[in-house]
């Protein structure tokens, strides 16, 4: 059985050490088969800006 999250966004500080960049890899890390939706929830950004934080990585990494 899955268990849903809470629909409620992610309280975000409004500072941190590391960049949405670092977020969203952390958070692909945790879990492989997580959705951009997901991600985009748990870091506090849009999914068009998860969507080009994960293409960057891609390339970055060339994938």
């Amino acid at each position: 059985m899955v268990k849903e999250l809470p629909s409620a966004r992610a309280q975000v500080p409004s500072w941190t050490f590391l960049t949405n960049h670092a977020h969203v890899l952390v958070c692909i890390a945790q879990n492989t088969e997580v959705r951009l939706a997901e991600i985009a929830r748990l870091v506090g950004i849009g999914e068009r800006a998860v969507h080009s934080i994960v293409q960057d990585l891609a390339d970055l990494f060339d994938f």
